[in-house]
């Protein structure tokens, strides 16, 4: 109490204090209050469930499961993301490291694959389902991320502009439904970077407006983290858009500047750094690329395509480009409104000149990059395009929408020539593409698109004349023709993606596994599915394998397949090519394949079917590894022809004789057929080192066509039928002929070297994650190969000891080792990530503290406030750019849940139904009659009708009277105060206690009245939890001590609304020692004293040390059903009810004196009604607590008040949402919790207001609704 109560100061003294603390405080305000949060989330909501219908309309049109046997990953998320999302979905299920994977390309850097990926937290997800349904998985992610996208940027712009209706939510799907997102959702790890963009966006413009950098340094933090790639083009263009939004302030000074680069500077460090994690490793993986080893930085200027050629892809019903082999393509459609309004954009003297120029300029900035080749290669992270073209579409996409949602609110501001330019701009150009149109656009897309436009300027055209229209009737009518337009877009945009059937995949993922299961293998293995349909199928069917296609992929393994005669090219390889011998080196033991002419596959034997496949068994592949000569570090796999690079091996690895020898040469003629005949015993090889257009090779065991990429090796072998085989060749247009070579190989000299590798083997493999481990017993020292691709991240132990180990070949891994026996053992971790995992901690706790710092160093944040100057670009016509009327604490206070509450119920009881309220706590008894005679004798005299500028001297003494007798405390009239209500006294004495930025704790949950009175005074409300588990009271010793100490109130309600828990004698107690020790006020809110169940409720200040620290409301309102009278007492401390006294004098002349007397009659009266009326209310909490767990609804007991405070049941996560269904289905009407706070989340409030059976009945309807029985999964 030391806190208030000082020597007299002047008022001036006074004045600049409040001043002081005022604007210290400022920014510790949040920027919205509860009401608007939750308005926010509904424009969210909104664009997103919109969104994923009009998606999944798509989807079920192409039949996507359950609807069908469809999925809609095409191109590469079916042949890398879906392997890869399997991968790590058996990590996940068996416990595996997230850091290795043998899956593909004989072991990789999964962390770095994860990064670039999987990185969304949802993936997650994905341990829960079953592996043949994460196909499916990502359908879902695909779907739910596009509605993410719409529901950010719906948020973004009612962030912008919050009094624009429905406009958001269409333009919020205008950019999640956009043709680019519609184009490249099948990259589905780019949909959660996209989806920060608004999120980026909005960071920056609080940034540039002197604000927190916050929501800038988390949403760039998540975008980093889930995909750098996507990442890196957001930095850029947060960078861009920082300098545009600061040409766009009215007032630039270099202090501002100054301060704010500081801000954007600082969170993007952090957000990098918080990033790193992942961002590090990821980086050093992808240095070992071949994407990034062979890429360079253009030296000639280039441009894809012309200006007329970019703009023309804002045109609606577009084929949405997917994959390009040219890298021409632009997927920029997002409304044909947004090229209307853009052009408006350009006129609107709503918006300053500097605003508009820097806009377009970003705009013109984005289309240059689509077309000039330099600009193009650094926003795709300083590398080509390739194959998907211009994917920082997104960003030219975001700006676009916000200029154009800018430009619609200033509609009856503009010339009626500047809306005939608005149209007559777009009409000439289309008109212009149609008349020099090629054959890639079918012409009704013009058509349709110059109709759209006429459509959309008859509307505008409405809204700048239609005077009388109402600006919600006209927003309705622009979001209702949009939402048709964007939706039957993305739906056109869906089918023309088309999608494939995933039961084939599935079948061959589990022949696979089933033809596995029954060989019986324990330890490791490596197998392949030879099916090129799926790139990483080997990956997909559950096996380990050789092949993968990966961004992240290393260069040596690429070189090496390379130089083996394998198909490989820039960031995949294939099966094709693989000799006897390699297959036995890297230890593929299995290969299955569809073919089943012959009873051998490569010299495999076919040992299972199943399904589509046969799977063929090498008896002779090698373990993970095996000892070779010294002489193998010495092994060039760039010296010659892949042959005579498998010889080579031979003879530095064995001491052997090569064994592939020279047959002869073909001198091949397009479309000749060239026959080979197969030499007993022995092995045979074509090999063509030249691309041609295509081959077809006729084997006994196989027929394959070729095509594209057909500069490998070919094998042929014999079957116990036939010995011939026969390929023809198509040559390239610039082709005559092509020379191939044939290559043979004695089995006999094959067996002797595959003897010499079998000899000395790592054997007891054992392969967990990122940790190998194996025994070797060397017959003499040499060097042991091990086929795992050589990289800096491994840590190898021969017999506990660190042990150096070296490429071989480029890319394998080597070892020196002694003759004897030892044990191996290899951990993996990725290059950078203890570096990576260090920084992200740091900058994540840097985070933390730079919340903390900025709540206490608002006026960091404080803008200099712009003096009102007239604005030559600024035009002052027009309604909708008015002066703000209201205050800031005005816009605070919205209608919430009651409201809509209230609308429903009116709805249906004009249908008829029957309500159950059990919304508001208004008692259903009358006061008693003693009570009404005593405010209607005193109504009908004259002299009562005159100001009451205090309370009537009878009626306090009744007050001690009363107060004496029914809590023993001895009061003096002093500590005694009449009040309009506790509820208004919660509110009103807020202005006793706060200044600007002083500290107050209140309950969460709570009633809501604790909130608003220190929140108009700016004072910081600080909730403390209150948890079912500690009965709803508050662990005082966990409340952070530098938030102890600023508290100069704490708001305590016991027995509590909404928890219905009453307080035991300890925690009063405790309460008092937590005062003292903080010197902090206590008010106690004692509305529902005599309402406790079993026993008789009692007063906070009846306990010692009570009076030192506070004071407590007693209400009539419910104890003698005198709620319209708003009759209240303040008791306690003499000093805080002196000056609370002081201050109510300044707005409150006193209580009409009919209602004080009646308050006397009912001081003074009996006291047994009462007593009777909680007996009441206890048997109706009994009523309704054990009816709803009767059927099957676990609700406790409440200890006292009028109330339920009841857990959801099961199956339902969103108060608000069950309180609506509730009502719907059963027309029984509760509160959501979370109208008490964020963690009234999880619980709905029932008033006791209607008799027993008439709750009774509500529990038969609550129980007939089937509402508890509902198989729920909410959105």
């Amino acid at each position: 109490m030391k806190k208030w109560i000082q020597k007299n100061k002047t008022y001036e003294t006074r004045e600049l204090e409040n001043i002081q603390n005022h604007q210290e405080q400022l920014k510790d305000r949040k920027d919205k209050e509860r009401l608007e949060r939750r308005r926010s989330r509904r424009f969210f909501l909104a664009a997103f469930l919109l969104s994923v219908l009009a998606a999944g309309i798509g989807f079920i049109y192409l039949g996507v499961w359950p609807f069908g046997d469809k999925t809609v990953l095409i191109i590469d998320s079916l042949h890398q993301y879906l392997p890869f999302y399997t991968d790590m979905h058996q990590k996940l299920q068996n416990g595996e490291s997230l850091l290795y994977s043998f899956s593909g390309g004989l072991g990789y850097n999964f962390w770095s694959t994860y990064a670039y990926y999987m990185a969304s937290p949802l993936n997650f997800l994905m341990a829960l389902i079953p592996k043949e349904n994460v196909c499916d998985f990502m359908d879902l992610m695909i779907l739910l991320k596009i509605g993410l996208c719409s529901g950010c940027f719906s948020w973004y712009l009612h962030k912008r502009d919050p009094e624009r209706k429905f406009l958001p939510v269409v333009f919020g799907m205008a950019f999640g439904l956009s043709n680019f997102v519609i184009g490249y959702y099948f990259n589905l790890m780019w949909l959660d970077s996209v989806a920060m963009l608004p999120l980026i966006m909005m960071g920056v413009e609080r940034i540039t407006q002197g604000k927190s950098g916050r929501l800038f340094g988390l949403s760039l933090f998540y975008g980093l983290w889930c995909n750098y790639y996507i990442g890196f083009m957001l930095c850029i263009f947060s960078c861009l858009y920082f300098l545009v939004r600061w040409i766009s302030q009215k007032t630039i000074t270099w202090k501002r500047v100054g301060k704010s680069c500081l801000t954007f500077a600082w969170y993007a460090l952090l957000a990098g750094g918080m990033a790193a994690v992942v961002l590090i490793p990821a980086f050093r993986g992808l240095g070992t690329s071949e994407s990034m080893q062979g890429n360079t930085f253009p030296t000639t200027i280039k441009f894809y395509e012309s200006l007329a050629e970019l703009l023309e892809n804002h045109m609606a019903f577009l084929e949405p480009v997917n994959i390009s082999s040219t890298q021409v393509g632009l997927n920029i459609y997002c409304g044909i409104l947004t090229v209307l309004l853009a052009v408006l954009y350009l006129f609107d003297k709503k918006i300053r000149l500097r605003e508009r120029l820097a806009h377009y300029g970003l705009c013109a900035l984005l289309v240059l990059s689509f077309a000039f080749n330099i600009l193009n290669y650094i926003w795709h992270g300083f590398h080509v395009q390739n194959g998907l073209p211009n994917r920082f579409a997104f960003l030219y996409v975001a700006v676009l929408l916000v200029m154009a949602y800018d430009a619609l609110g200033h509609i009856r501001s503009f010339h009626p020539v500047k809306l005939l330019l608005s149209l007559a701009v777009p009409v000439g150009f289309l008109v212009f593409c149609y008349l020099h149109r090629g054959d890639e656009i079918e012409p009704y897309v013009y058509f349709i698109s110059m109709g759209i436009l006429v459509l959309y300027f008859g509307l505008i055209l409405i809204g700048r004349f239609a005077y009388g229209l109402k600006k919600s009737v006209y927003c309705a009518m622009i979001s209702a023709v949009m939402l048709v337009e964007l939706c039957s877009n993305a739906v056109y945009g869906i089918i023309c993606n088309h999608g494939v059937t995933r039961s084939i995949y599935i079948a061959d993922q589990k022949s696979y596994q089933n033809m596995i299961d029954l060989q019986g293998e324990e330890g490791f293995f490596r197998s392949e599915v030879d099916r090129q349909r799926m790139r990483n199928v080997t990956m997909y069917a559950g096996g380990n394998g050789l092949v993968m296609f990966n961004s992240t992929m290393h260069e040596s393994i690429i070189e090496f397949c390379d130089s083996l005669g394998i198909e490989a090219r820039t960031n995949k390889n294939g099966y094709l090519g693989v000799t006897k011998l390699i297959n036995d080196v890297l230890g593929i033991r299995y290969v299955a394949s569809p073919s089943k002419v012959a009873s051998t596959m490569y010299q495999f034997e076919r040992v299972a079917e199943d399904g589509d496949l046969a799977l063929y068994k090498n008896d002779q592949a090698l373990s993970l590894g095996f000892m070779v000569e010294d002489a193998i570090v010495n092994w060039d796999i760039e010296a010659a022809e892949p042959l005579l690079v498998q010889n080579s091996f031979v003879e530095l690895a064995t001491g052997l004789e090569p064994i592939y020898v020279l047959d002869r040469c073909i001198d091949m003629e397009d479309g000749q057929n060239y026959g080979i005949k197969i030499p007993e015993n022995k092995q045979v090889y074509l090999c063509i080192d030249t691309r041609v257009s295509a081959i077809t090779l006729n084997t006994p065991e196989y027929t394959k066509s070729y095509d594209d990429y057909t500069d490998h090796l070919y094998v042929i072998n014999a079957s116990a039928e036939n010995n011939m085989a026969d390929f023809t060749v198509t040559l390239n247009d610039n082709q005559t002929s092509v020379q191939a070579q044939v290559y043979t190989c004695s089995n006999e000299a094959y067996q002797k070297v595959i003897d010499k590798l079998s000899e000395s083997q790592l054997t007891d493999v054992v392969v967990k994650g990122n940790k190998v481990s194996g025994n070797i017993n060397a017959a003499k020292d040499g060097t042991l190969l091990l086929t795992v691709p050589y990289d800096e991240g491994w840590s190898i132990k021969v017999d506990g000891k660190e042990t150096e180990y070296f490429p071989i070949g480029k890319a394998l891994t080597g070892l020196q080792v002694e003759a004897g026996t030892h044990t191996v053992k290899m951990k993996f971790t990725p290059p950078g990530l203890p570096l990576g995992l260090i920084l992200t901690v740091i900058c994540a706790v840097l985070y933390v503290l730079a919340g903390i710092w900025e709540r206490r160093h608002p006026l960091w944040f404080e803008q200099e406030k712009e003096e009102p100057e007239a604005d030559e670009e600024m035009e002052e016509e027009g309604t909708e750019e008015m002066k703000q009327r209201f205050s800031e604490k005005a816009e605070r206070f919205q209608t919430g849940i009651f409201a809509i509450l209230n609308e429903k119920k009116n709805e249906m009881q004009a249908q008829g139904k029957q309500i159950y309220n059990l919304s508001i706590g208004t008692p259903d008894f009358a006061p008693a009659q003693h009570i009404v005679d005593a405010v209607s004798t005193a109504a009908k005299d004259p002299e009562n009708y005159k100001y009451a500028l205090t309370e009537l001297p009878e009626l306090l003494e009744a007050a001690q009277d009363f107060f004496q007798r029914r809590f023993g405390l001895d009061l003096k009239k002093e500590e005694i105060m009449m009040m309009y209500g506790s509820q208004e006294g919660m509110a009103h004495i807020a202005w006793t206690f706060c200044n600007p930025g002083d500290l107050v704790l209140v309950p969460n949950p709570g009633y809501q009245i604790f909130s608003v009175g220190p929140g108009l005074c700016d004072a910081t409300v600080w909730p403390y939890p209150l948890y079912a588990e500690d009965g709803f009271l508050p662990r005082l010793d966990e409340i952070p001590e530098d938030i102890a100490r600023r508290a100069k109130l704490m708001l305590v309600s016991y027995p509590g609304n909404p928890c219905c828990k009453v307080a035991p004698d300890a925690f009063y107690e405790e309460l008092i020692a937590f005062a003292k020790k903080y010197d902090i006020v206590v008010l106690h809110d004692n509305a529902y004293a005599d309402l406790v169940f079993g026993r008789q409720g009692g007063s906070f200040l009846s306990y010692e040390g009570a009076m030192d620290v506070g004071i407590e409301f007693y209400s009539l309102s419910k104890t003698f059903n005198y709620t319209g009278a708003r009759v209240s007492f303040a008791l306690g401390n003499e000093e805080i009810i002196r000056k609370f006294r002081a201050m109510r004098t300044q707005f409150d002349y006193g209580t009409f004196l009919p209602v004080q007397y009646g308050a006397l009659a009912a001081l003074t009266g009996p006291f047994e009604r009462v007593l009777e009326q909680c007996e009441e209310y206890e048997k109706r909490s009994k009523a309704l607590c054990g009816g709803l767990r009767e059927i099957g609804w676990e609700v406790p007991d409440s200890e006292g008040t009028m109330f339920v405070w009841a857990p959801l049941p099961a199956g339902y996560t969103s108060a608000e949402k069950f309180a609506l269904d509730l009502m719907e289905k059963s027309g029984v009407i509760c509160v959501p919790g979370t109208e008490f706070g964020s963690l009234g989340e999880g619980y709905v409030r029932m008033a006791l207001v209607l008799p027993v059976e008439k709750l009774q009945e509500a529990v038969v309807r609550i129980q007939e609704s089937g509402i508890l029985n509902q198989d729920r999964t909410e959105g």
